[in-house]
């Protein structure tokens, strides 16, 4: 049994007025949607297939080159699995990559390949069929001795990955799935390389090695979008005492950690997030610049006044924790480092209204000044992230009431779209290439939040990238960075970097990274520094 996306369409032929014999096109043989959208309209343009022929094949491409669409959620909330996990994960290791053994790292598995059967369609017909596969999978190998990471309930299909540890012994590794994906050629079904976690192994990159640490705020058992009392409620929280016990030497000395020095970058980076507001509410000195914005924010209260979280929606942006006063706007504090922060619509916003709050001459000028892009921002923060892009597009003139209405009609019919809304949306597919197959829907909302995100970048009268920078150095946040040393089996703080008010420097672009042409969006339109 053929996957879907091989099949061949049925070759139908018809008599031509000189009773020829026309062949009709053949889906299979189209290279890329656009080739096939562009030869069927040239073909009804000559007159040699039927509107009715045209629209029937036109389907079949959609078919054939985007993923079908089945929803049990609006397409407009359905939250799907990290971007390109598929593209990170153990079906697509290169042989020779590592996985390393976080407590002894003289241990460690070398990938060398992965099988997923069957191998020339998606699933077996049966269970019967599958394990009679993996009997013959257990011959080929010689040993049973293969881990699976999870169970064979409602599965009929398999993958077995081939590694060698550090003595070059074979090692074997199994995951079910209910059906295959991608090609027989490159599989694209999800097997996450933290799954090996569990067994003590995290994947050699340096971006792995520095997640795998599982420094984060979230990760080391606090709870995001909750509100702490007081850094003690914190510090209870932590779950690996190696990291929680060095905080209690606070306020009365900087934290000095027992671990390998590998770890200082994760420390740096990652815990410090947890770190920094600590010894901000603590009152530790950290820099003049902390005591400045104490006074602006909360007069001759102390840091302590503050209740502490930790923002978990990915729309924060620059923010990786929060101070909150009695009274008074919020407190952000960006711990992120270098060009890795990206500011969000969020933080922009929240500079617009310091400055409303604040109603001096100069802010006066200010809002009166960049008033366009004051709109721009505002209807991108206040609006979903769906209708957000799609309002100010047609505000600007990127798009008609006809564009506006298919949408409308998608989100009603949980994603599904008619022939005629096909044909209507289908243009601002051009504005945004995919890197695999996509869903219609998404991928002109994709296609529009580009052609949007190019429209606003290059207006110069509109001045955006110059307000956002103001309003983004006028947000009630403090820049706060924390330095450490290491030496062997220590990381140590040393001290903070402070800057406020923020001195955020460059060129603030739109940007359309948070829109996929496969899935929902991940988040509302964001801002890069550039």
């Amino acid at each position: 049994m053929k996957p879907w996306f091989e099949r061949e369409a049925k070759i139908i032929k018809f008599p031509e007025p000189e009773k020829k014999v026309v062949q009709m096109p053949n889906v299979a043989s189209y290279p890329d949607f656009m080739t096939g959208v562009s030869d069927l309209k040239a073909r009804m343009g000559k007159g040699e297939i039927s509107q009715d022929s045209h629209d029937k094949l036109y389907t079949d491409l959609i078919h054939r080159f985007m993923r079908k669409e089945s929803f049990e959620t609006p397409w407009f909330l359905r939250e799907d699995t990290m971007l390109n996990e598929a593209a990170r994960g153990v079906m697509f290791r290169e042989p020779g990559q590592k996985f390393y053994y976080k407590d002894d790292q003289t241990k460690f598995l070398e990938f060398q390949k992965v099988i997923a059967l069957p191998q020339q369609q998606n699933n077996f017909d049966n269970t019967e069929q599958m394990e009679q596969a993996i009997q013959g999978v257990y011959e080929k190998i010689k040993t049973k001795d293969i881990h699976w990471f999870n169970n064979p309930t409602g599965a009929l299909a398999f993958a077995i990955a081939h590694f060698k540890n550090e003595q070059g012994q074979a090692k074997f590794f199994g995951k079910y799935f209910r059906q295959l994906t991608g090609s027989p050629q490159q599989r694209t079904n999800v097997w996450k390389n933290t799954d090996f976690r569990d067994l003590g192994y995290q994947l050699d990159t340096p971006s792995s090695r520095k997640a795998g640490y599982g420094l984060k705020p979230q990760l080391v058992g606090l709870k995001t979008d909750y509100t702490y009392s007081n850094p003690n409620q914190i510090i209870s929280e932590i779950n690996d005492k190696t990291f929680s016990e060095p905080l209690k030497s606070m306020p009365g000395s900087f934290p000095k950690f027992i671990v390998d020095e590998k770890l200082e970058p994760a420390v740096r980076d990652d815990f410090g997030e947890v770190i920094g507001p600590i010894a901000l509410w603590q009152g530790m000195n950290l820099a003049t610049a902390t005591e400045d914005a104490r006074k602006f924010y909360l007069g001759d209260k102390p840091w302590s006044s503050c209740k502490i979280i930790f923002p978990g929606a990915q729309t924060t942006g620059l923010i990786d924790s929060v101070l909150r006063p009695q009274k008074g706007a919020a407190i952000g504090i960006s711990s992120k480092g270098g060009k890795g922060a990206q500011p969000s619509v969020k933080n922009l916003f929240s500079g617009i209204n310091a400055t409303r709050k604040n109603p001096t001459e100069n802010n006066k000028k200010l809002l009166s000044e960049y008033k366009q892009a004051i709109s721009v921002i505002e209807t991108l923060a206040e609006k979903s992230a769906v209708d957000g892009i799609i309002e100010v597009a047609f505000q600007r003139g990127l798009i008609d009431n006809t564009v506006v209405d298919a949408f409308e009609r998608a989100k009603g019919k949980g994603g599904k779209l008619s022939k005629q809304d096909q044909q209507i949306l289908l243009p601002l597919t051009k504005y945004k290439k995919s890197k695999g197959k996509s869903v219609l829907v998404y991928h002109a909302l994709a296609g529009l939040a580009n052609l949007l995100a190019q429209s606003l970048n290059t207006d110069k009268k509109l001045r955006l990238s110059e307000a956002g920078l103001k309003f983004l150095n006028s947000s009630p946040m403090i820049q706060l960075y924390m330095d450490t040393k290491s030496e062997l089996g220590t990381v140590e703080v040393t001290g903070f970097k402070a800057i406020w008010p923020p001195q955020f420097s460059g060129r603030v672009e739109v940007s359309d990274r948070m829109y996929q042409t496969n899935k929902s969006p991940n988040g509302k339109m964001s801002f890069s520094l550039v």
